[in-house]
């Protein structure tokens, strides 16, 4: 997707035979011919199978498949560019046309009547197009410019940044803010933490019930032998299930709704996450890495997913259990808790410098995980030039490098942890032996139940203990997690408009498709210089506009301003005399449509890629196709919409630019723009796109074609000249070409149409 002069200085320093890979072998595979004379070696390729090969003159004089392939190329030129000035065309048409003369003679007579049909009619098109122009002052297209100031007066405000373009990712410090548990457990629902409060301390209630049941149970050995009936113990029996019954239940319910109001809360989260970064500006994909943002999409969405929900169940359960225990050894042996006084303070300092350390490493582990995702997915998108270049060790060197990252921040939290556990048993173990220090010394005031109690709950505190710690340090790790969410859902968004801004849109607008550019200038990024400067410009509804230009003079920021990908510095965008800053991002977008450069195909079927709203009848996505010239493509699947398009298919870039196409003409939009959609496909290919432009299914469009090919430049009513990112020059190609000084004609020029 290079202009004619930067693609001729690469070829001439880069490729050719004086270029800086002279001494390499050299593989180019291109569509342009021009080049074919310096190759030592063509191998003409068609429908997968090598046709001819050999070097150019050789192919030339052999009347081959590559000779007609040459001819059929040549008469394209030709029938594209004739214009009145009698100027040879090209110097490579010039000096192949005496070589294949009987191959053009022979292609000329299989044309159908049709293809001179279309010529005529494309010519009489013109001549009434041209006509109608003359009445129209050239002052409506190129709008007097008043003296644009300096670009101070945008940048006023704006700190330019001198630093690279994506930064380090973010690292949060100190403990969670608030905030991000409040927000977690609203997603979660008031109601349903109100439930799993009230069922799990119902079902502690009724544990310790059991256990006071069971305690009471076990003083029966000092009643008399007379009192301990069969009645009696049956009803023991009955009430200890009972109270167990009732227990489970309660456990149950509560595991229940705190399962579902996690699974809730992370539905919520995620769909609030990607509705916000699928809604962020280009900017913020410019400066972010895509394993950046998979990151969150997948380890931080698990761990909301998978490890809050039970241990958040686990620290309220232990909670509970914590302080039944503490109240019933203070009601049976109160002076066992002077010993759990000190030792609390003890788990609490563990806690407070365990929980510091964790959570920092935590998140250097989060940080450290996305660089290892970003380079998974570039291995895997340049896998063909990683192996092409040898370069497989390097990469996978590079891999493991991250993953040793990454893994020190984990082993240090997985040391941590166990620091943590030997401290907490330290602690544990004293406590089980003060209490059984204190039963042996009081068995005479102590009956057998009471002393039990308090070694049996002594022993349970202390695992009580252990896992409340560890749960709650669990839960203010994992909610790190919770904390880059709510990053990400405080991404700015494409600026959308309230209802008393909006403009009342009339009936299927827009329907004509004039486009008009009152003094536009528009940025990338705050701080960067202005792509677009001062643009003032009027399309009438249904011209055919090409718009070139240099690379980077501002003609792909052109077809972004116009989708308000680019919000404007200063000045307007009017489509049918509509101010698009006035229609919302969804409306606008819908009524346009964009065919890229890079051919978007989706895994699913023919029909979901052609209508992807499920808008039309399957004859109507057929009848696309064909419009496209997908006829071939068609009749090899027979026709089938359910086809399954998949990576793996055999489709050249030039059939995923046809079913584009097809998209676009299904999609019926009054305004459609060509992003350098035939900048990578074979010219037969750019052919048809070019027929279709120009067939009657586009006759009343208004299309914008970016083009770095010129090869069908002179059929358009308007090219639109690009320059630095302000408008060269603007008016018919064949007023253009006259103007010797002018930059239409110097790019004519380099691309040797004239």
């Amino acid at each position: 997707a290079l202009d004619a002069h930067v693609s001729q200085h690469i070829f001439d320093h880069v490729i050719g035979p004086k270029g800086c890979l002279r001494n390499k072998t050299r593989i180019l595979v291109t569509t342009k011919l021009s080049l074919l004379p310096k190759m030592d070696e063509i191998y003409y390729i068609s429908r997968g199978e090598i046709k001819d090969r050999g070097q150019f003159e050789q192919l030339i004089d052999s009347d081959g498949p590559f000779s007609k392939y040459v001819a059929e190329y040549f008469i394209d030129q030709q029938s594209g560019f004739e214009t009145d000035l009698d100027q040879p065309d090209s110097e490579f048409i010039n000096q192949m046309e005496p070589k294949i003369k009987r191959a053009i003679e022979h292609v000329q007579l299989s044309r159908s009547i049709s293809f001179n049909r279309n010529i005529s009619m494309n010519e009489q098109r013109h001549h009434s197009t041209f006509a109608s122009q003359s009445a129209i002052n050239r002052s409506q297209f190129i709008r007097s410019e008043s003296i644009f100031e300096s670009e101070k007066i945008f940048a006023e405000n704006v700190q330019i940044s001198q630093g690279r373009l994506i930064q380090a990712e973010e690292m949060a410090e100190g403990s969670v803010k608030m905030v991000n548990h409040k927000i977690y457990l609203q997603t979660i629902g008031w109601c349903i933490c109100l439930t799993v409060i009230m069922t799990l301390l119902l079902s502690n209630i009724f544990q310790v019930m059991g256990s006071l049941w069971l305690t009471d149970w076990s003083n029966d050995s000092l009643r008399p032998a007379t009192e301990l009936t069969n009645s009696l113990r049956i009803e023991r029996i009955l009430v200890f299930a009972t109270l167990g019954i009732i227990e489970v239940f309660f456990t149950f319910l509560g595991t229940l709704q705190a399962s579902l109001g996690c699974v809730r809360a992370s539905r919520i989260l995620h769909n609030q996450m990607i509705t916000h970064t699928i809604r962020a500006p280009m900017s913020f994909f410019d400066t972010t890495p895509l394993g950046r943002i998979l990151n969150r999409f997948t380890k931080d969405i698990d761990v909301v997913d998978l490890r809050l929900s039970p241990n958040i169940r686990l620290v309220i359960m232990q909670l509970y259990r914590t302080i039944v225990a503490f109240g019933l050894i203070g009601l049976e042996a109160p002076i066992i808790l002077a010993f759990f006084l000190p030792l609390t303070i003890g788990y609490y300092v563990l806690q407070k410098l365990y929980i510091q350390t964790s959570r920092q490493l935590k998140r250097i582990e989060a940080v450290s995980r996305s660089p290892m995702n970003n380079h998974l997915s570039e291995t895997v998108n340049g896998t063909t030039s990683i192996r092409a270049y040898g370069l497989t060790k390097k990469f996978t060197r590079g891999m493991l490098k991250l993953i040793d990252d990454n893994n020190q921040s984990y082993w240090l939290g997985f040391t941590a942890a166990r620091w943590l556990s030997v401290r907490l048993e330290f602690i544990s173990y004293s406590i089980v032996f003060l209490a059984t220090l204190f039963a042996v010394l009081s068995r005479g005031s102590l009956s057998p139940g009471v002393a039990g109690l308090a070694i049996s709950y002594s022993l349970n505190i202390t695992a009580i203990l252990n896992l409340l710690i560890r749960g709650y340090s669990e839960i203010e790790t994992n909610f790190i997690s919770v904390e880059r969410i709510v990053e990400y859902m405080a991404t700015p968004e494409e600026k959308q408009l309230i209802s008393n801004e909006l403009e009342r849109l009339p009936f299927e607008w827009p329907n004509k498709g004039e486009i008009s550019f009152e003094n536009y200038s528009t940025q990338y990024r705050p701080g960067l210089k202005l792509c677009l400067k001062r643009i003032n410009l009027l399309i009438p509804g249904g011209s055919k506009v090409a718009i070139v230009g240099r690379t980077g003079s501002g003609k792909s920021s052109f077809a972004l301003a116009l989708f308000r990908v680019l919000e404007p510095i200063e000045g307007t965008i009017y489509v049918d005399n509509i101010d698009i800053r006035k229609v919302t991002l969804e409306t606008l977008r819908k009524s346009l449509t964009i065919v890229p450069q890079d051919p978007i195909i989706f895994t699913a079927t023919l029909r979901e890629n052609v209508d992807t709203l499920s808008r039309f009848s399957d004859e109507q996505c057929i009848q696309a196709l064909k419009d496209a010239k997908m006829t071939e493509f068609l009749q090899n699947i027979n026709y089938d919409l359910d086809y399954v398009l998949t990576s793996s298919d055999n489709l050249s870039v030039g059939q995923r630019q046809l079913i584009c196409l097809a998209r676009a003409l299904l999609k019926r939009s009054p305004v459609i723009v060509f992003d350098e959609a035939t900048a990578s496909v074979d010219h037969e290919t750019d052919g048809h796109i070019h027929d279709t432009i120009f067939s009657q299914s586009f006759e009343s469009k208004t299309v914008f074609m970016i083009a770095h090919r010129l090869d069908h430049i002179m059929d358009y009513d308007y090219v639109l000249v690009m320059d630095n990112g302000e408008i060269a020059e603007f008016d018919n190609p064949n007023r253009l070409i006259i103007n010797t000084d002018g930059q239409f004609y110097s790019l004519a020029k380099e691309a040797k149409i004239i």
